[in-house]
């Protein structure tokens, strides 16, 4: 997995700042627990963008998301697998946060209390308060 203090690869050079990379694959069970809550991270738009980054085809992934009940800005790393590649994934879901061209944090699996920092840092970025992630009642963690 890429590591924090690294430079963000060219691959997912963000169009804004900061960016958090939510990498997901509709066959992954922990990426069908986690995404409900990596989704409500959006509430932290525009101050900081998040962007899913999928390893399935867009119509799985359409599929999935709708299955979810979910909708964020998606990007598609399938069947090349560049995106994942360049941050030398080892499992999904995982996350990446980017800012100022700089990895500031990753996390591979649920870790609901990495989850839970990541808010934190996610609101002060954006300037505003924490958001309920509503993950309480989600076990502590659940590898990928």
């Amino acid at each position: 997995m890429i590591e924090v203090g690294e430079r963000v690869p060219a691959v997912l050079t963000p169009s804004w700042d900061p960016t958090l990379y939510v990498f997901f694959k509709q066959s992954c069970d922990t990426s069908r627990l986690a995404l409900p809550v990596y989704a409500r991270l959006t509430d932290y738009q525009p101050g900081v963008a998040v962007v899913g980054v999928s390893q399935d085809t867009p119509a799985v992934t359409e599929e999935f998301l709708h299955e979810l009940g979910l909708s964020f800005d998606v990007v598609y790393d399938h069947p090349e697998l560049s995106r994942s590649t360049a941050a030398d994934l080892q499992g999904v879901p995982a996350l990446v946060l980017a800012e100022a061209g700089e990895v500031t944090f990753t996390a591979v699996g649920w870790r609901r209390e990495a989850v839970e920092r990541l808010s934190l840092r996610l609101a002060e970025l954006a300037g505003q308060g924490p958001i309920d992630l509503r993950a309480h009642a989600l076990p502590a963690f659940k590898p990928g």
